[in-house]
């Protein structure tokens, strides 16, 4: 289970909207409970994909270090009203294409702009994880 604070996943989905229709990501870290995310800037032209800016990652991953936090979980958003998107795509499941957003740890984060899942990797599946203690992390 990952327990995320309610205000951050209200603004995980806030953030959906307000990047509709393109992806956004970033990090979320935390200790316990995810308090932060740190967004990350979206370099792809492709509104269906989240393609961060290497250096910015690294100048992130530096911050989050300096500010002795750890990183828990990537996460981008899947732009689409209706529960369609919010499996991870074919993308998100290839370690080569999963947006270089695959050092932070095997979970990964998906926002729409109604709800927030979270989903757990291993080498071959990723399998779907409850946020704090529910399926989708909206109320």
């Amino acid at each position: 289970m990952l327990n995320i604070n309610q205000g951050l996943l209200d603004r995980l989905t806030l953030r959906s909207r307000d990047h509709w229709p393109k992806e956004h990501g970033g990090i979320l870290t935390g200790q316990i409970t995810v308090e932060r995310m740190f967004p990350l800037t979206n370099t792809s032209l492709n509104p269906f994909r989240f393609a961060p800016d290497p250096t910015e990652v690294v100048n992130t991953l530096l911050q989050i270090e300096k500010e002795d936090l750890l990183p828990v979980a990537s996460y981008h958003s899947h732009p689409s009203y209706d529960d369609t998107r919010k499996n991870p795509s074919k993308e998100d499941l290839d370690p080569r294409t999963n947006n270089a957003l695959g050092i932070i740890g095997p979970i990964l984060v998906i926002a729409t702009p109604l709800d927030v899942w979270a989903f757990r990797s291993n080498a071959l599946t990723m399998k779907g994880i409850k946020i704090n203690g529910r399926w989708g992390g909206t109320p």
